[in-house]
């Protein structure tokens, strides 16, 4: 009971060391590594915010990096907010607000209905997001961006698209379409001319977790089947 209180940094790197050699000594695939990592600091941030423990060792606790391909898909939040206000007002600028802070896939994007987005009694906006496998989970919306989404409905039904075609009414932009305004705004930006709306979403979960969320609550928001996935990209640094 009173370890967790009086444990240092250097003692839960040293407990982390175990966890990278199996019983037979095969070592543990980095993956799995950073899952324990991204629990542990989880856990002792959350041991700090309830109070439990006067110091949170959390941050200086760091993972493995990530491999340099993904790493160099991941913008900084100044880059990320740089590159969304270049997008065009309206429309454009509010479907990438959704992509970023909702983590959403470029699929999920296109096809949201307003048949999935509920308004809350805060004013948030829930989003029933169906991923791959045909799974739902639910995404919030923070008060700001919610009013701006559900002001822009207008009288469209349930089953229309919340992103629609300029050049097709009634019809959800495409995949290559909304690809093509972010790569735009990311010309405009100054920031790297080969972002995507996939871009976006791993900057969500870096973030995410940089400014202390459970890496658990990342994963389900992502719609991952697997913690070791979210581990793998969600920690990489944008100079790793």
């Amino acid at each position: 009971d009173g370890g967790l209180r009086r444990a240092t940094v250097e003692g839960v790197q040293a407990a982390l060391e175990t966890m990278r050699v199996l019983a037979d000594g095969q070592p543990v695939k980095d993956a799995t590594v950073n899952t324990y990592v991204g629990a542990v600091k989880s856990f002792l941030g959350f041991a700090h915010r309830v109070g439990y423990t006067r110091f949170n060792a959390a941050p200086f606790i760091k993972l493995k990096k990530a491999p340099r391909q993904v790493a160099q898909r991941i913008l900084s939040e100044l880059e990320t907010r740089k590159l969304i206000d270049a997008a065009n007002a309206g429309r454009d600028r509010l479907m990438l607000e959704i992509a970023y802070y909702g983590g959403l896939r470029v699929s999920e994007l296109v096809s949201l209905t307003w048949a999935q987005v509920i308004e809350r009694d805060s004013g948030e906006a829930q989003l029933e997001i169906v991923g791959k496998g045909r799974k739902a989970r639910q995404v919030l919306i923070p008060l700001p961006i919610a009013t701006r989404l559900l002001a822009s409905r207008g009288e469209a039904p349930a089953y229309a698209p919340v992103f629609e075609s300029v050049r097709n009414p009634g019809h959800a932009l495409t995949e290559r379409a909304v690809n093509f305004i972010v790569k735009a705004a990311a010309k405009r930006a100054g920031v790297n001319p080969a972002a995507s709306v996939h871009w976006l979403r791993h900057a969500h979960a870096s973030h995410a977790i940089d400014n202390g969320a459970p890496i658990t609550l990342v994963s389900a928001t992502l719609g991952h089947a697997d913690l070791k996935t979210t581990s793998v990209y969600a920690h990489a640094r944008p100079g790793e």
